[in-house]
């Protein structure tokens, strides 16, 4: 009987720490966040696609844009690349090499601290998974 209860116990704990550990629905969604600064008060996947890509320099309401990259192969920016730019890593490698040579285009820095970095960079744009967002430092202009 001890030994049924002792078990049954030990299996509860588990279920609760486990549970306790499981992240929460939305916490791993993407916010395309701006500083306070930048003209706009919300961005399509084309624009931001633009901006990122450096097609587009100046944001719709005017004034150079800056965009702010995660640091290349982390999970940030493997998901940034996959639901704004549609591409991998590779694809995005390849596209600044190209740019590089044809334009001379350099690609956005990158930054590890995002939030921080737009928060003090007036007219960049760059991201954060929900769950790292700090509320009413910076304006979101897009959630996926």
């Amino acid at each position: 009987m001890y030994r049924a209860f002792a078990t049954s116990m030990v299996v509860a704990a588990l279920v609760l720490f486990l549970g306790a550990t499981e992240a929460r629905a939305g916490d791993y969604d993407l916010l395309i966040i701006a500083n306070k600064s930048a003209p706009a008060s919300s961005a399509s996947r084309a624009e931001l696609k633009s901006y990122f890509l450096k097609k587009r320099t100046s944001w719709k309401g005017g004034g150079r844009v800056i965009p702010l990259n995660a640091p290349s192969g982390s999970q940030l920016r493997k998901a940034f690349q996959s639901k704004v730019l549609s591409m991998s890593g590779s694809e995005e490698e390849e596209y600044w090499k190209d740019e590089g040579i044809r334009r001379g285009t350099q690609k956005p820095a990158e930054i590890s601290n995002t939030l921080k970095a737009v928060y003090h960079l007036r007219r960049s744009v760059s991201y954060v998974f929900r769950k790292d967002y700090k509320g009413g430092v910076v304006k979101i202009l897009a959630v996926f």
